[in-house]
Parts: C-alpha cells; sequence; structure tokens
C-alpha cells in the first residue's frame, strides 16, 4: 500500500481486516470494516479480466452512445452526460427523470430491471447526516440506473430505449 502517513497504511490495513489492527489484535474489531484482502484466486480473476479491458471499455461506450442517441429527444427523461471524447468511461446508464417511482414501476411491469439507489449525502447515517447537498437531493430525486453493464446487449439496449420512447409521454415534462 502507498500512504501518506504510517497512520493512514494502519487504518487501511483495519479497514482491509474486518476492522483489526494487526499490530495491536487485543483492539480487535475497533471499526466497522470488511474483509478485502486479495488472494490468489481473486488476483488470477482480475488478472485474465484485465485482458478484456479495452472490449468491456468499447461495449460501455457503444451502450452509453446508443442511450444518449436515443433518449435525447425525450420530455420526461434527461440523460446524465459523460464527455467521451475528454477520456471519461461511462460506467452506468444514468437518467433523471420527472417522476421516478412511476417510472420505476412502469419499466418493471415491461420487465426492465432498473435501479434506484442513490441516496443523498445528508441522510447517509455514515456521514452523519449533517449539511444541505442540494445537487445530491436532486439525484436521489430524480436518478435511475438504466440497464448497463459491458456485458449487455445492444438488442436489450435497443428494447429499454423503444420503451422509454414509448411510454415517454405518461409523465411529466422537464
Amino acid at each position: 500500500m502507498c500512504c501518506h502517513s504510517e497512520e493512514d497504511y494502519e487504518l487501511l490495513k483495519s479497514i482491509r481486516n474486518q476492522g483489526i489492527n494487526e499490530k495491536h489484535p487485543e483492539l480487535s474489531y475497533r471499526m466497522l470494516a470488511g474483509n478485502f484482502k486479495f488472494n490468489d484466486i481473486l488476483a488470477s480473476v482480475g488478472l485474465s479480466q484485465l485482458k478484456k479491458t479495452e472490449q468491456k471499455i468499447h461495449n460501455q461506450i457503444a451502450i452509453h452512445e446508443m442511450y444518449r442517441d436515443n433518449l435525447r429527444n425525450l420530455k420526461s427523461i434527461r440523460f446524465v452526460p459523460v464527455d467521451i471524447e475528454a477520456g471519461e468511461v461511462p460506467l452506468r446508464s444514468e437518467c433523471l427523470c420527472t417522476e421516478k417511482d412511476r417510472l420505476l414501476e412502469d419499466l418493471k411491469a415491461f420487465d426492465i430491471h432498473t435501479i434506484s439507489h442513490i441516496a443523498s449525502f445528508n441522510t447517509m447515517p455514515h456521514i452523519g447526516g449533517q449539511g444541505e447537498y442540494p445537487n445530491s437531493d436532486r439525484f436521489a430525486q430524480h436518478l435511475i440506473l438504466l440497464p448497463c453493464g459491458p456485458d449487455q446487449s445492444m438488442a436489450n439496449v435497443r428494447r429499454v430505449c423503444d420503451v422509454l420512447q414509448e411510454i415517454d409521454s405518461r409523465y411529466r415534462p422537464w
């Protein structure tokens, strides 16, 4: 591990090892953490996945571009932009919608699995719930993640676009 200080290094080691301080095991479980150790099997899987990186990036960009191009004229949905030309890679296909809960239910009826698990910072207990975050609140209220991932088929993406185009008029415009 590379850290700015010995203290940071020890903290990260504890987080990696279920909150246990390896230098002082008698102070076990001093924090909420997990088992983030990297074993040989995980390293092997990781190395084999690295060989697929370029193709996965290419697929993610193609998925993003299909959603962007097909959703740009919808009245109730705004696709979250990604600056691919500047080198950004779209890890998720995110859009803001005027009536998130209704849209999620309607897409579910079409057997389209979407996710909306973005919470606003001020509602996250581990942050302490302090402060106001209007942009975070906006994303929590309106953001959904469309089906994506580098192995998502373009036929599935096309179907999601078609359904969204078909049902767009059901929702309030921006």
